[in-house]
């Protein structure tokens, strides 16, 4: 359900193959300041802000630490 709310709400989302061309840098995103943790999902907290850009358009997007 929680899916469907998050289409419904035109909320986006990345989804990143693990083997393809672009990476999750899991180094940098495991020191950062753990608020909460459950079995498949962390919420972190960041030292630094970070750049979000989507097109709503293309679908294609950025993610960017500053």
């Amino acid at each position: 359900m929680v899916f469907h709310n998050l289409l419904s709400f035109n909320v986006f989302y990345f989804s990143i193959n693990y083997k393809g061309k672009y990476k999750i840098d899991w180094d940098w995103l495991k020191v950062q300041e753990i608020v909460e943790e459950k079995n498949f999902v962390s919420h972190v907290k960041l030292k630094k802000s970070i750049l979000v850009k989507v097109d709503g358009k293309t679908g294609k997007g950025i993610i960017k630490k500053c």
